[in-house]
């Protein structure tokens, strides 16, 4: 009888060691924390990705995701400092122009063998080669669009303009203009033309119509100092004539509040990341507001088309952030961001989906998808320094202190002298 109690007791003994034991590997099983930031406004960031997070950690609970928030000027301020120190986000929406940059491109990890092929294939096609470096895929697509032409119906009308009718080419642009101006009391045309990237933004859109060629060739050669080059140049500074005062310190959220509220006729320094601001003033289906691709220039009617999507900025959790990638830009999550963010949409079948079935949608994702070219400086391992160089000069021929051929020859020699000073030729 004690033998047999006795063997009980060992057997419980046993048994609850082994209990505990399992009880503490659960515990104690190791989780891996990872860092993401989307910048924007906090409320916007906020509302897309702690219900994402919320979702994936109820799947994944080994895995801890960190959502952290900065502006985007404050990042842009910030992100070579933080890369320097080693102590950038895990995840991050990226910018496609960046992705050479000396002093980031080293961290950024090829996704390929971190996230699934599924997720992979969804990359629409035509973002594809823009997603990758040599041969491999360095970002996920997720905030996407193209520089649209929005114009006020309302504005039109009262000029003597079709109301449903927008100008098809840049020399009709400005024969609306001079209409607008002479018939109603509304500045014709908004313009940025302050000193940050909206301003190339512009430029480069309507350099893209007149040539349909990058600014740069494969080895960051200058290739714009030509006709099309000078034709841009020439377009744009003829705009101030036409333009509300103080462009030349405003950037593309100065431009918003008087377009939508009907003291600017013209907007073509927007996409799709304005819709949603328009939709809550005009209805879903914008009311007076027309949109439609860019003018027609010399080679058709391109803008300039912006690709920031997910990257990964830490090799040692990229397997843990490879996991979350394929989460986030699952066409579920994906419809969320295009809808709390105003991009074009990414698949086809977004255009089905509550909110994205109005027709500026459908033009937004198709003016996406004709996108051929990229960026000032894209792919350039100093992007943001060609920026600098080109911002200024393009200021300049705004205040008109060049012409239209000093500014090229300047942005050509600025470019070759910056390239040297790179050991890039």
């Amino acid at each position: 009888m004690k033998k047999n109690l006795l063997k009980i007791l060992l057997f419980s003994l046993v048994l609850f060691v082994a209990i505990g034991l399992t009880y503490g590997e659960t515990v104690l099983a190791e989780t891996t924390t990872i860092r993401i930031l989307r910048p924007g406004t906090q409320q916007q960031a906020q509302s897309f990705l702690e219900p994402a997070v919320e979702e994936f950690q109820d799947l994944n609970p080994d895995i801890i995701v960190a959502p952290q928030y900065m502006g985007w000027f404050s990042w842009i301020e910030t992100y070579r400092t933080l890369f320097d120190a080693g102590d950038q986000p895990d995840i991050i929406l990226w910018w496609d122009r960046n992705l050479r940059e000396e002093g980031v491109a080293e961290h950024l990890v090829p996704l390929d063998d971190y996230v699934s092929q599924e997720t992979l294939d969804r990359i629409p096609e035509r973002l594809r080669e823009h997603s990758q470096i040599d041969g491999k895929t360095m970002i996920i697509p997720s905030s996407t669009s193209s520089l649209l032409f929005m114009w006020r119906k309302d504005v039109f009308e009262e000029a003597g303009l079709d109301p449903d009718t927008p100008p098809a080419t840049w020399d009709e642009v400005f024969e609306y203009a001079e209409q607008i101006q002479e018939n109603t009391n509304v500045y014709p045309i908004g313009v940025t033309a302050a000193a940050d990237e909206t301003l190339v933004d512009l430029v480069s859109s309507i350099y893209f119509s007149m040539s349909g060629e990058q600014w740069l060739d494969e080895e960051y050669r200058p290739q714009f100092n030509n006709e099309a080059g000078l034709e841009a140049l020439t377009v744009f500074q003829s705009l101030k004539e036409f333009a509300q005062p103080g462009a030349v310190t405003q950037s593309r959220g100065d431009v918003r509040a008087p377009f939508r509220d009907g003291h600017i006729a013209i907007n073509f320094t927007d996409g799709a990341w304005f819709f949603p601001m328009l939709e809550e003033r005009h209805g879903s289906d914008l009311g007076p507001i027309g949109v439609s691709k860019y003018p027609e220039g010399l080679a058709g009617p391109y803008s300039l088309a912006g690709l920031d999507g997910w990257v990964i900025a830490n090799e040692a959790n990229a397997e843990a952030a490879g996991e979350f990638l394929d989460f986030i830009t699952s066409p579920e999550q994906q419809y969320r961001h295009t809808v709390e963010y105003g991009v074009a949409p990414m698949y086809d079948e977004e255009l089905e989906m509550e909110g994205l079935q109005e027709e500026h949608w459908r033009i937004a994702k198709e003016a996406r998808d004709d996108w051929s070219v990229q960026r000032l400086g894209t792919d350039h391992p100093a992007p943001t320094a060609a920026y600098d160089v080109a911002i200024d000069i393009f200021q300049r021929l705004w205040e008109e202190d060049i012409t239209p051929q000093e500014a090229l020859d300047l942005l050509e020699e600025g470019i070759n002298s910056l390239n040297e000073d790179l050991g890039l030729y």
